[in-house]
């Protein structure tokens, strides 16, 4: 009987040691909210870092961009970015930016950011609050302007 317990407490503890170390070798998914819509982004896993797709991000974000051999630019309402492919740089006007991570590419039009990239440099060039709500998961809010009356 206690044979068959301590077998039984080892696998459960093997499983759930298995179950640890593949949730930590997967990528980190993001939900972003606009509205009471949700748009999932699917997370990348490359040299043991999450990153997003950029070109999904994009999308949702409704920013456009700008391809050449070894960098891409984005453009938000309010100013534009430069990311190099393999470097952890990204160009804000005037400022250089680090994230923890480069950004990457795979193909034509298929770039890759670290998480930290969306607290660190979207605000930079959207007109949109990003607020954090968990893990994984930002609200996207239009910025309110104060409304000014005059009689």
């Amino acid at each position: 009987m206690f044979r068959l317990r301590l077998k039984f407490l080892l696998c459960f503890w093997q499983m759930l040691l298995i179950s640890l170390l593949v949730n930590s070798l997967t990528a980190q998914d993001l939900t972003l909210r606009v509205g009471q819509e949700s748009h999932r982004i699917e997370g990348a896993m490359r040299d043991g870092q999450s990153y997003l797709r950029l070109r999904d991000l994009a999308a949702v974000l409704e920013l456009s961009t700008n391809e050449t051999s070894n960098q891409i630019e984005v453009f938000g309402a309010r100013g534009r970015l430069s990311l190099f492919d393999g470097r952890p740089l990204v160009h804000l006007g005037d400022q250089y930016i680090l994230l923890t991570a480069p950004a990457w590419r795979q193909g034509q039009g298929n770039w890759y950011v670290p998480l930290d990239f969306l607290e660190k440099v979207l605000p930079g060039i959207l007109n949109s609050r990003l607020t954090k709500e968990g893990d994984g998961i930002y609200r996207v809010e239009g910025i309110g302007r104060n409304r000014v009356r005059v009689e």
